[in-house]
């Protein structure tokens, strides 16, 4: 489906409504470095970053990138890394009416996130 195609863009709109996760498995052997750090070159605005179970931070800005200290949370062995990504419509949605709304030309308030607003159509 081409997203720009006639109505199509209003067919996807259900993508931004949705929250999402990254899920993956990796194998870490301990090699004698003290600090072993997570880094994120852009995370989809409001996300939580979780490994193993641990929650590490949560993100609220897609321009920029992302530094987490992971050495407490490593185990030898295989290790889980979980990127809950909150649904980008429906928080720019809360942040705005938690504010007390700004002034917007565009729907959703896509101006209540630091994100590109070309994502939001």
């Amino acid at each position: 489906m081409i997203p720009f195609d006639g109505d199509n863009e209003s067919l996807l709109s259900w993508i931004g409504r949705t929250a999402w996760s990254y899920r993956t498995t990796f194998d870490w052997k301990a090699d004698g470095h003290q600090v072993q750090e997570l880094v994120a070159e852009g995370l989809d605005t409001a996300a939580t970053v979780t490994p193993n179970g641990t929650e590490l931070g949560r993100t609220w800005n897609q321009h920029r990138a992302h530094r987490f200290d992971v050495t407490a949370a490593l185990v030898a062995g295989s290790n889980e890394l979980v990127v809950e990504f909150a649904a980008p419509v429906d928080t720019a949605e809360r942040l705005s009416e938690e504010s007390g709304g700004r002034p917007h030309i565009n729907q959703p308030p896509f101006n209540a996130l630091r994100k590109m607003g070309s994502n939001f159509g």
